[in-house]
């Protein structure tokens, strides 16, 4: 597993916009995908995931995550990898132009305002 992570002070106004683009994005629930944006609905992914008895990795990816973020996707890379341009507009471009170095993990993503700076965490866990 491996992290990537950093925060970004952002004017009000390009928070504003931000933060209004990943509101505007659409929940998906795929197998072995799921984006989620806004902090009601992470907070009851997470929630419910938590109450699961019986964890797969996935879950566990998800269960990792903050419930306070505003936005998590989480995301088998192998599978992502199978329809990329489906998901072109999830993936940041480091990812999306050499997929094939990441389709043996499972990707999660937070984004957490924190005291007006955006706080992102890229989280690669290994499937094997």
């Amino acid at each position: 597993m491996f992290y990537l992570s950093g925060s970004m002070y952002a004017s009000d106004s390009c928070l504003y916009r931000v933060e209004e683009r990943l509101k505007s994005i659409q929940p998906l629930r795929e197998d072995s995908v799921l984006i989620l944006s806004g902090q009601e609905k992470v907070d009851s992914c997470i929630s419910q995931v938590l109450s699961i008895p019986q964890h797969t990795l996935f879950d566990e990816c998800v269960s990792n995550l903050s419930r306070d973020a505003s936005f998590i996707m989480v995301a088998d890379v192998d599978k992502l990898a199978q329809n990329l341009g489906a998901y072109k507009n999830y993936l940041p471009a480091f990812i999306y132009d050499h997929v094939e170095l990441f389709r043996s993990f499972i990707l999660s993503v937070q984004i957490t305002n924190v005291n007006n700076k955006l706080s992102h965490i890229f989280v690669f866990t290994y499937k094997e």
